[in-house]
């Protein structure tokens, strides 16, 4: 079994009976950092010391152009073109759950953008609760961020990750995300909290700035830093980023991984 989050993010202990019982019936399970790993037993204490547990890392996104038609890819980027700002372009996407800390990024935001009034923010993707208040804050910065709620295709997605310039994952709590992979895959530097196991990837890969969640002023501050970046800086850093990114999280180096566990089960 994968558990790709020990708990749900929300109101997560009121699952921890049941999941102690799904988790004592597999064989293995598969986490996707050592964070997650010592979670497990920190959570379940002796009875998830019975039980065999590996990390095997969540795997790149390197597929993505296959997946989708090109001609509506291109159409997509020429659209969002025509917002770009000459500076910089900050992407937060992804399904919106309350632990994302779309609230938080809204906040640092407002610091920000009155230091460096070009920037843009991106907010694109399906929100799970009521964001009103977030829906203020928008409405006031309203000339910097652009949003684009609800289902995206792949197509449009991919075309928000690749016109932006950094992904940010403020994020309250977190196991592994799946929008750190896919960013770090394209070669776009992050800006992401210390939750779960997302330092471990942004720093095997040396793939951007970490900040403590849940604090606006300190996310700010990470976001100013990167005005002193240059365009040739930028190019550079992204190449390191993918090409890192592509070594170290292939899906041939995850199929090794979980082919030895499960010949260490079975053994």
């Amino acid at each position: 079994m994968t558990a790709h989050n020990v708990l749900p993010h929300i109101n997560g202990y009121k699952s921890k009976n049941i999941l102690e019982n799904i988790y004592s019936q597999f064989d293995g399970i598969v986490v996707h950092s050592e964070v997650i790993k010592s979670q497990m037993f920190k959570i379940f204490g002796a009875k998830a010391r019975k039980w065999s547990i590996c990390v095997i890392p969540h795997g790149t996104e390197d597929k993505l152009f296959e997946k989708v038609d090109e001609n509506i890819l291109s159409n997509y980027r020429n659209k969002i073109k025509l917002l770009k700002s000459n500076e910089h372009n900050f992407l937060f996407a992804g399904i919106i759950h309350e632990n994302k800390g779309l609230d938080v990024l809204l906040k640092s935001w407002g610091k920000h953008i009155n230091k460096y009034p070009s920037d843009k923010l991106y907010i694109i993707g399906k929100t799970t609760y009521n964001i009103s208040n977030e829906l203020k804050i928008i409405e006031r910065f309203h000339s910097s961020i652009i949003t684009s709620f609800g289902y995206k295709s792949d197509e449009e997605l991919l075309a928000y990750y690749i016109e932006c310039d950094f992904v940010v994952l403020p994020y309250k709590e977190a196991s592994q995300s799946g929008v750190l992979l896919t960013a770090l895959t394209l070669g776009k530097p992050v800006i992401a909290t210390n939750v779960g196991g997302l330092p471990e990837v942004i720093n095997k890969v040396h793939g951007g700035y970490i900040v403590n969640p849940n604090d606006p002023h300190l996310l700010s501050e990470a976001l100013d830093k990167t005005a002193n970046i240059s365009a040739h800086n930028l190019i550079e850093w992204s190449n390191n980023i993918r090409e890192k990114t592509l070594a170290a999280y292939s899906w041939d180096n995850i199929a090794n991984l979980t082919i030895d566990f499960y010949n260490k089960i079975h053994s």
